[in-house]
């Protein structure tokens, strides 16, 4: 592992995935290729996918699902952290973190629908990386029949946090420190509660 690291210094730069794909192969591996697949995940962003980005964003939603006492700020070792302990996960283990993850990405089309993970108020709405780490976080707790009938207003709120200034100043400079991370998490749940009581 040490030695292939150290190769990756010379003139192709590999990205942090394809690294985890080299050095932890097993079950998460191969779980990670498979959702990576899913339309949403292949097609987030509508960008060329390249450098295994598909299977790096599921494997955000399972690490940041975790508690992150652990997470120092910096985003790669905490997924290479994660992806090393869980390398060649249970069988039951696979088959959680795979219907767990269908399960929220499906609460959170069936909320959007096709503005998943995207800031409508923006004169451009794309797709965020922070928007799809922070609803896949939440949406994780809840069941779809939990959800169905609320769409509209859990919609609505979204779109209220998204103007925040509050908000609005978690997505500028270290976006992904823990800092950041728990304050947008705060702010969304003080709105969402309340809807699904």
């Amino acid at each position: 592992q040490e030695i292939f690291s150290r190769l990756n210094q010379g003139a192709v730069k590999l990205s942090d995935q394809e690294i985890r794909h080299a050095i932890y192969p097993g079950s998460l591996n191969k779980l990670l290729l498979e959702l990576a697949k899913t339309p949403a995940i292949s097609d987030f962003g509508n960008t060329t996918k390249d450098s295994r980005e598909g299977e790096e964003l599921v494997l955000r939603f399972f690490a940041l699902q975790d508690d992150l006492a652990a997470y120092e700020g910096r985003l790669s070792r905490f997924r290479d952290s994660y992806m090393r302990e869980n390398a060649n996960a249970s069988e039951a283990k696979i088959s959680k973190l795979r219907s767990s993850f269908n399960s929220t990405l499906g609460i959170c089309q069936q909320i959007f629908g096709d503005t998943v993970f995207t800031d409508t108020t923006k004169d451009k709405p794309r797709q965020s990386i922070v928007h799809y780490d922070l609803l896949m976080n939440s949406f994780s707790k809840y069941k779809k029949t939990q959800i169905k009938g609320k769409e509209a207003k859990i919609q609505d709120a979204f779109e209220k946090l998204c103007k925040k200034t509050d908000f609005q100043k978690t997505l500028s400079g270290g976006i992904q420190n823990k800092v950041s991370i728990l304050k947008r998490r705060e702010l969304w749940e003080k709105m969402l509660k309340p809807i699904m009581v």
